[in-house]
């Protein structure tokens, strides 16, 4: 639906697809097989299967105007629990593709995986603030620098060069009275 909206060019500028079925306290698997691993690779079809449909519609290439991030609103411990799952962790990963995304790397600093290094001892840490990474997909892909208006609160927007565009100054201002029904 999401891809047929986007061919249409009806004015999308902003969709959300979930993928549920990520909370694997048990039973995950082992060496890339199991669970966890089926579930990924559905993750990984279906982004292939969207890129694939967008990239030649027509003549049109949809991916050069598209940016997706795919995130998670929580982590997964690094170690299995006693049940062979993992649980509610603190760091995570993001990825982000598209037509305008400067691909094939890794953003971010590398923490390491030894226990003294983990979070708590036993979570990757967080060394990325999300916000940082979706602050500059709205203000170098959307044009928008209103970060107060969506993170109010926040006021360290860093590029990091994940996407191309131009930067705008930020605007931290959050905002005031009764908001619009």
């Amino acid at each position: 639906t999401v891809a047929q909206m986007i061919k249409l060019q009806l004015g999308l500028h902003v969709a959300t697809v979930d993928l549920g079925g990520w909370d694997t306290h048990e039973a995950q698997g082992d060496g890339g097989t199991g669970y966890f691993a089926s579930q990924f690779s559905s993750l990984a079809s279906g982004l292939s299967a969207l890129m694939t449909d967008l990239s030649n519609t027509g003549g049109t290439d949809h991916t050069q105007r598209l940016t997706i991030v795919v995130m998670s609103e929580f982590g997964r411990t690094f170690k299995q629990n006693a049940s062979r799952g993992t649980d509610h962790g603190h760091g995570n990963l993001m990825f982000v593709l598209g037509g305008q995304v400067n691909g094939g790397l890794v953003y971010g600093n590398w923490p390491g995986l030894s226990t003294e290094q983990l979070y708590d001892r036993r979570d990757l840490a967080i060394t990325t603030d999300y916000r940082s990474v979706l602050s500059e997909v709205l203000i170098r892909r959307l044009q928008n620098p209103n970060l107060g208006y969506i993170f109010p609160g926040y006021t360290n927007y860093q590029p990091t060069g994940i996407v191309q565009g131009a930067d705008l100054t930020p605007n931290y201002e959050t905002p005031t009275g009764a908001p619009t029904p």
